[in-house]
């Protein structure tokens, strides 16, 4: 994910907008499913997957729900000392909980996704190491309370979605069972989904020492549990939208929920959570310019009932995603979720 790429290589039309939509919807469906829900055929599909993979610019990871497992999810804000931001944000994305890392208020200020066990790993990172550091100024902890998904986990601001029919095509059945304990042996699957979502059954057997149909039963069951999901990352730079910021909104108790769900319906958004701490809700804002940022404070924002203050955070750099050190803002993350 590291080598220079050309940027004619992620020139996007429809149908890559289009497949790239069908991959969010379900990240492991077969290229032949999505052929056919494209209309077109099995070896496009695959060509152009291959096309964007290779160049650095899209990738499906399989993710474990942190919530669904009895961990912890949190949003760290560090104000750092000038000119040290970079090199803590560095720091930070070596601890291996934390899973997303990037730049903000004009290179001051780092926001971390960390995904925790137990109070334990948090402490650690938040108790113990950070305030130890001289280039930390002020620490803000925001505890994941609650994810807006409306149906969805994706963001889906860009032009040429797939329609209603297209997706309940591919859709995968939601979680209708509870999580169990991780198994002997799921650390090995898991870690490659981790790093390769769209890995073959065949290759997942050699890697786990698993027979096929074994692999095949136990993805199933994990995202039947809805312990296992699959997400896809992608720059929304290369279809033009150049502008990413974090809203940290205080909002009335009793509007929480039904501003949440709002915002969540907004298709700028790529993330909102309730969260306890110094604001009580979070969004991810994905747009093309610092002008439609404003309209959409202006406008939508403005017109929600609750909403005291907002905060805004526009994001500079993007150093570390789904647990892998990012070149630039090639890739951008865009669920830090859960």
């Amino acid at each position: 994910m590291s080598s220079p790429v050309d940027d004619n290589a992620a020139t996007l039309d429809c149908l890559d907008r289009q497949m790239i939509h069908a991959l969010q919807v379900d990240g492991r469906a077969a290229f032949r499913r999505i052929a056919a829900v494209l209309g077109v055929s099995e070896q496009t599909v695959a060509r152009r997957y291959r096309r964007l993979h290779g160049s650095g610019f899209l990738r499906v990871l399989g993710r474990l729900d942190p919530h669904r497992q009895g961990g912890t999810e949190w949003l760290i804000r560090v104000q750092a000392r000038p000119n040290s931001a970079r090199a803590l944000a560095d720091t930070i994305a070596s601890y291996p909980q934390a899973v997303w890392v990037g730049l903000t208020a004009g290179g001051s200020e780092l926001v971390c996704t960390v995904r925790a066990p137990g109070e334990d790993g948090r402490n650690e990172i938040l108790l113990e190491r950070l305030p130890r550091t001289a280039q930390v100024l002020t620490i803000r902890s925001y505890a994941v309370l609650h994810r807006f998904d409306v149906g969805q986990l994706y963001w889906s601001g860009y032009p040429d979605l797939l329609d209603s029919d297209q997706v309940a095509a591919l859709a995968p059945a939601r979680a209708t069972t509870t999580p169990g304990p991780l198994r002997k042996g799921d650390e090995v699957l898991l870690h490659a989904l981790a790093a390769d979502g769209r890995r073959a059954y065949a290759d997942l057997a050699a890697h786990t020492n698993w027979p096929r149909s074994r692999v095949v039963t136990r993805i199933a069951e994990l995202r039947d549990s809805g312990a296992l999901y699959f997400e896809v990352e992608f720059s929304p730079r290369i279809m033009g939208f150049q502008t990413t910021a974090y809203l940290w909104l205080n909002v009335t108790p009793s509007q929480l929920d039904s501003t949440g769900h709002a915002l969540a319906e907004h298709p700028e958004t790529a993330w909102v959570a309730a969260v306890a701490g110094p604001e009580n809700l979070v969004a991810v804002v994905i747009v093309r310019t610092h002008d439609e940022l404003y309209r959409y404070i202006n406008h939508r924002i403005g017109a929600l009932q609750g909403v005291h203050t907002t905060e805004i955070s526009l994001q500079l750099h993007q150093v570390k995603q789904a647990d892998s050190l990012s070149n630039g803002d090639r890739l951008t993350a865009l669920t830090p979720t859960s």
